[in-house]
């Protein structure tokens, strides 16, 4: 029993660390569009982003998970570097074991070029997680 409910633990873990980096892609040009909310909303309802197969919400509860957590993610961006380094790069390493990299790597391009734009801002946070996960 406690295996099991530490399993589910780290399950859950894994995905609020991947909607933490989705999140910070969609303010990452410190403006959220529509167009990148939905971007959200609609592809972690239908796109398996972990090895691990963890359930996929429903648009609803990703709407909901997204509401609740904006405010804490604009004002760690808002904040200075150092901070938001301190916060972002273990959830990226914990992430990172046992994301499908390819998979999140494409849907933050496409949160990214939701709004018709590649923001200097998008290419640095796409780096800084290239590189935290040895990719490049």
């Amino acid at each position: 029993m406690i295996l099991t409910a530490w399993y589910l633990f780290m399950r859950r873990s894994t995905l609020n660390g991947i909607l933490m980096v989705l999140t910070v892609g969609i303010y990452a040009d410190k403006k959220v569009h529509s167009s990148e909310v939905e971007v959200f909303i609609k592809s972690v309802s239908r796109i398996d982003l972990t090895k691990t197969h963890t359930p996929k919400l429903t648009e609803t509860k990703a709407l909901a998970w997204f509401e609740m957590n904006k405010d804490h993610v604009r004002h760690i961006i808002s904040g200075p570097r150092s901070e938001f380094d301190a916060w972002f790069i273990p959830i990226l390493e914990r992430v990172g074991r046992d994301a499908d990299k390819p998979a999140l790597l494409h849907l933050l391009n496409m949160i990214f070029f939701a709004d018709h734009e590649m923001h200097v801002s998008e290419t640095a946070l796409m780096t800084l997680i290239r590189r935290v996960w040895k990719l490049d």
